[in-house]
């Protein structure tokens, strides 16, 4: 074909079509796109779902927190391997302190209690995981929890403080609300009554276009590129000091955690 002969006004309508229809059948069809995964089987999957507080410190840490697409956090870990016939599986879940600030994956509570190489009456090996996320909120965690079980648990292991029970907006605007679905049929199955759900609300087809979930599929993408340089150092997280609070500057601070734009 000859270049004199191409339309420049035609070949845009038609880009333009194409572009309107990817974004209508994305929507129409909402493709797990976060179970697409070079985890576990490229490189080696994560041992911690990942997180970094800083937004400054993706590229050191090697990680991308995805908290919008729970199948692209899962599909990085190592929980996602195929369940052993000999394992005993047991998921930790809770906060930070569980997920273990300042210490590596090898020094935190998951890594020792696997040394410990326990075992169950009938013989089967005791495996722990840890699935914490760094946010004191059990709505997260009764979130987290019921994705878990496609994963096969035998046992979960619940670490929460009181700071944990109340409700919290800021996590419930953007922790939640991608899950408006999930966490309105558990607050129904579980009577979770004094949970505020009053700002979860479905998404709208708009929301669920390409356009309208960019943001979560650039962050998907940049999970998948940080898995290289991940496994070659294996620092999921930047380990730095942190200077202490005193006990009136911690109670009267809310905790910037969930800050979405980090």
């Amino acid at each position: 074909m000859k270049l004199d002969n191409v339309n420049p006004l035609r070949v845009l309508l038609k880009a333009l079509l194409l572009y309107v229809i990817a974004n209508l059948a994305f929507a129409y069809f909402q493709p797990p796109v976060g179970k697409l995964s070079i985890y576990n089987w490229l490189v080696s999957g994560r041992e911690r779902m990942p997180y970094e507080r800083e937004i400054e410190y993706y590229p050191v840490s090697h990680t991308m927190p995805v908290y919008e697409d729970m199948d692209a956090m899962f599909s990085s870990h190592i929980v996602s391997r195929p369940k052993q016939a000999d394992e005993y599986r047991v998921m930790l879940v809770g906060d930070s302190s569980t997920w273990a600030f300042g210490l590596t994956p090898e020094e935190n509570l998951t890594a020792q209690l696997n040394l410990l190489d326990l075992k169950t009456c009938d013989g089967k090996r005791v495996v722990f995981y840890n699935i914490a996320f760094p946010l004191p909120y059990v709505a997260k965690d009764v979130l987290i929890m019921e994705k878990a079980r496609e994963y096969e648990p035998d046992m979960f292991l619940w670490l929460v403080t009181l700071d944990a029970f109340r409700n919290r907006t800021i996590y419930t605007d953007y922790f939640l609300s991608p899950y408006s679905e999930e966490v309105l049929s558990l607050v129904d199955t579980y009577q979770l009554t004094n949970l505020d759900v009053e700002n979860v609300t479905p998404p709208t087809f708009w929301d669920q276009t390409i356009i309208g979930q960019r943001g979560r599929l650039k962050k998907i993408a940049l999970l998948q590129l940080h898995g290289l340089p991940w496994n070659a150092t294996k620092l999921d997280y930047y380990y730095r000091t942190w200077t202490p609070l005193s006990q009136d500057q911690s109670d009267s601070l809310e905790s910037d955690f969930g800050n979405p734009d980090e």
